[in-house]
């Protein structure tokens, strides 16, 4: 289902403490399964302070505006071109407060849907022949920030769309993108191999410190930002943090600003709305010439032909 405004968070929790056994929804609809069911939450809203949330497995992100996700006393902002994942059972606290509205996208994946598909990812083939149905398993993932890129953006894209549909369509559409989400974590903790330190712990700290400076990318990344800056966010020596920074995610920080910049690029280009020279401003260009030639080096295609291609 697709909410446009937010639950009432005392009614909300009273489900949570319940385990949603009366089966009802915040609008009264009948819910197939007892437990959280899935849920999309797109609202507008200038002020929100939602605090001490238990809930699902959750994608919290923005159409427009900012809000800010705190978790295990970390507190993270995201803008529209980010997003923070959630654990299933954890408690969150969703806090907005701009002077224009911000429009929520969060995405809640049901209990029941999260035990199965989680099931599905974590055994192999043979193994889910003889035990096709989910147990209780859990799997915690960091909190961190992604940045949303083209293929996140069409799978939640198509989700919206399924809603008209019926419900083959939407969990479709739902498992494909818990299952990017999933795989870009996995992937992420691919790279705690990749640090050539001793310890195992060594190991996760060094990556917890990078990855907060890849969240700092993800907000400032259209404002000039240093080497030293990132060091600093990352508590690491400015060469130091070079080093594991592209050993840990296979890109310089400069390249990986770079693809940040483009992306949005692109995603502006799409849109149709702006000129090159203000898209250029708004991804920490200097001009729509920087821009294009940046589109052309990494693409092989000026910003006219990604107009064609999106028609």
């Amino acid at each position: 289902m697709i909410l446009k405004e937010f639950p009432d968070i005392n009614w909300l929790k009273k489900q949570i403490e319940t385990n949603f056994r009366n089966q009802r929804s915040w609008d009264n609809r009948p819910l197939p399964t007892p437990g959280w069911p899935s849920v999309i939450l797109n609202v507008k809203t200038k002020a929100s302070e939602r605090l001490n949330v238990k809930g699902p497995f959750s994608i919290f992100m923005n159409v427009k505006g900012w809000s800010a996700i705190g978790v295990d006393k970390k507190r993270v902002r995201i803008n529209e071109n980010a997003y923070i994942v959630t654990n299933h059972g954890q408690y969150y606290d969703l806090l907005i407060d701009e002077p224009t509205a911000t429009e929520t996208l969060n995405i809640h994946f049901g209990e029941k849907f999260y035990m199965d598909a989680l099931h599905t990812l974590n055994n192999k083939d043979e193994y889910l022949l003889d035990n096709p149905v989910g147990g209780n398993e859990t799997h915690n993932l960091s909190i961190r920030t992604f940045f949303r890129d083209r293929n996140f953006d069409d799978l939640t894209r198509r989700l919206l769309n399924s809603y008209p549909s019926g419900a083959l369509v939407k969990e479709e559409a739902l498992f494909e993108l818990f299952n990017h989400v999933f795989c870009q974590h996995q992937n992420d903790n691919k790279s705690i191999a990749a640090l050539n330190t001793v310890k195992r712990g060594t190991r996760e700290e060094i990556l917890r410190r990078l990855l907060m400076a890849r969240d700092y990318i993800h907000v400032f990344y259209q404002k000039p930002i240093s080497l030293q800056e990132l060091a600093h966010v990352s508590c690491l020596s400015k060469f130091h943090f070079l080093r594991l920074f592209k050993q840990a995610f296979c890109v310089s920080p400069y390249q990986y600003i770079k693809k940040i910049r483009l992306q949005c690029a692109i995603n502006l280009i799409g849109k149709n709305k702006y000129t090159l020279d203000n898209i250029a401003l708004m991804v920490g260009l200097e001009n729509g010439s920087s821009l294009s030639r940046m589109i052309y080096q990494s693409l092989g295609v000026y910003p006219s032909g990604l107009f064609r291609d999106r028609k």
